[in-house]
């Protein structure tokens, strides 16, 4: 089937379904692709060979199955004009023969709801692929365990005194993961074709010699650097996305698994957990906020470690740019959330966080006797949380009088999705990942969901804190000045955030987490004289437990 043809009727799928799981029938998806049932099989075998889709259908007539478009918009464009070979795809063998001749004690094992994206640098990357992006991939810079910019790829960075010219001392001897040197061009067309267009403030881009990278700016701005450690701007190899530089390569990637390898090429300290298994379950998860990793030492005790940075936050906004709400209807909505969360906390543990950006609650007391709306609608991004939250408050509406009208949109298109302004309520599910303070500019400025909903007085507000910000040796103090005035104002309410954590075998060592929750592989180490308690006991234990994932 020609590829153009297979991608037209892929759109099909990723405009009714974005790249959220569903759990659907084979006819509701014939429906969609305007075909036969059968045809439609043979639709969705095609994709998923071709690496764009999960999907897992159960046995018997009219069951459901489980599908997630893997590939957004950006990515299908990319690949009808490159048309790159899936070189991974074709090299589970090679990772098998590797593998076996490493001791069991090198490697661990991640069993996931879903199947992996492609592991490539973007912005519209959800939440575990960005994690990835950090063990496949590197940047020019990175944050350190103590928030500090320290240089990655970079050796040293310095800056003019105006800061509107930032210098990058690019290390010698970079190898890719295909055993390719990296070549000055590489980084000059990067910095053009990747950091001008997503990083708007960027106005030329010159590399002086091979190894020095000349960025000038439109304007000042003191945290370069901090924007440069997004993974969403490391460097890809130009012609094969998921060749990186990062610790560890990926040596075979399918709807069904991903295999990771320590890369023997990286310019810094080689890992000590040599390889790394994915493997999709189609099952989605009860608890999300929950991952497991086991080592291939057979009924290892499971211990659970907390993450102490990696943040989610759920945001509720009302549309204050579309007329029809009372500022006492907006009060008895924020209060029925609240409910909703509450009631939602005592039965998954969900932690509060208001206190995250020091936010007092100064908003108006609800009154529970106004009459609402015949209807409203939400648009919300997807997750288990937002979905129980949209469910529950759906209930209570109702209770009310008003119908809630929900559609769910997929995290990854917190910069894409322009269909707010016909939406009266948005429900953002945020995770600030490397830097809590310059995420929340990053999301404000740039998420269409917030650039739309808010009333202009706040933004211009809000904007002046983080021009200030830009040009302060106190970036910090400035947006976080930003974030009260934002989440205190009207229209907006700060629902719950908690942290994420995870469940390791007791012979994993030196746990430590990254920014998106999840544990930074190169640096765990396995005791190989860790024997653990009673085999029997274990093996109990391990049947009365769940294996949880989060998205």
């Amino acid at each position: 089937m020609k590829l153009k043809r297979l991608a037209r009727q892929y759109r099909r799928l990723l405009q009714r379904w974005q790249t959220m799981p569903v759990t659907i029938t084979l006819y509701d998806i014939s429906d969609v692709l305007a075909c036969s049932p059968r045809y439609a099989r043979t639709l969705l075998t095609a994709m998923s060979e071709q690496g764009w889709l999960g999907w897992s259908a159960q046995p018997g007539r009219g069951n459901s199955g489980y599908l997630q478009c893997l590939l957004n918009e950006n990515a299908l464009h990319e690949i009808e004009h490159r048309q790159p070979v899936r070189e991974t795809e074709t090299s589970t063998s090679d990772f098998s023969a590797s593998s076996a001749s490493l001791p069991l004690h090198s490697g661990i094992k991640i069993t996931f709801y879903r199947p992996l994206a492609a592991i490539t640098p973007s912005l519209h990357t959800n939440w575990a692929e960005r994690h990835l992006l950090r063990m496949v991939h590197a940047g020019l810079t990175r944050i350190s365990d103590e928030g500090w910019v320290r240089p990655d790829l970079a050796c040293a960075f310095e800056h003019s005194d105006d800061f509107c010219e930032w210098r990058f001392y690019i290390q010698p001897g970079l190898v890719w993961h295909n055993g390719e040197a990296l070549h000055p061009a590489q980084i000059e067309n990067f910095a053009r074709d990747r950091l001008m267009p997503e990083i708007a403030n960027i106005e030329q881009a010159e590399l002086l010699g091979s190894s020095t990278l000349i960025l000038r700016l439109k304007t000042p701005d003191t945290r370069l650097p901090s924007r440069l450690a997004n993974p969403a701007y490391f460097l890809a190899h130009p012609e094969e996305g998921e060749c990186g530089l990062g610790p560890y390569a990926i040596v075979s990637h399918s709807s069904e698994t991903l295999h990771l390898r320590a890369c023997e090429h990286y310019y810094g300290r080689k890992p000590v957990i040599e390889k790394i298994e994915y493997q999709a379950t189609y099952q989605l998860p009860e608890k999300w906020t929950q991952i497991r990793i086991e080592d291939y030492t057979p009924a290892r005790e499971m211990v659970s470690h907390a993450s102490r940075n990696a943040v989610g936050i759920l945001l509720l906004a009302f549309n204050m740019n579309r007329p029809g709400i009372t500022p006492e209807q907006r009060a008895l909505v924020n209060a029925l959330a609240s409910q909703s969360v509450a009631e939602l906390q005592a039965e998954n543990k969900l932690a509060a966080s208001s206190e995250y950006f020091d936010i007092e609650d100064s908003k108006a007391p609800a009154d529970f006797t106004v009459p609402l709306p015949e209807s409203l609608s939400i648009a919300y991004f997807y997750t288990g949380e937002s979905d129980l939250i949209v469910g529950r408050l759906e209930h209570k509406l109702k209770y009310y009088g008003c119908r809630l009208k929900s559609t769910a949109i997929s995290p990854d298109r917190w910069y894409l999705e322009r269909g707010w302004h016909e939406k009266d309520l948005g429900l953002a599910f945020f995770q600030p990942g490397h830097d809590m303070e310059f995420s929340v500019e990053d999301r404000f400025r740039n998420g269409t969901m917030i650039q739309t909903l808010v009333s202009s007085d706040i933004k211009a507000r809000v904007e002046k804190f983080f021009a200030a910000a830009a040009l302060s040796d106190n970036y910090k103090k400035h947006v976080n000045r930003a974030a009260r005035l934002f989440l205190n104002s009207d229209g907006l309410q700060l629902l719950f955030s908690y942290r994420f954590s995870v469940q390791v075998s007791s012979a994993l060592k030196n746990v430590q987490f990254t920014p998106e929750g999840w544990p930074d592989y190169s640096r765990m180490w396995i005791d190989e004289s860790y024997t653990g308690p009673n085999v029997a006991s274990v093996i109990q234990n391990q049947k009365q437990s769940r294996a949880y994932s989060f998205c």
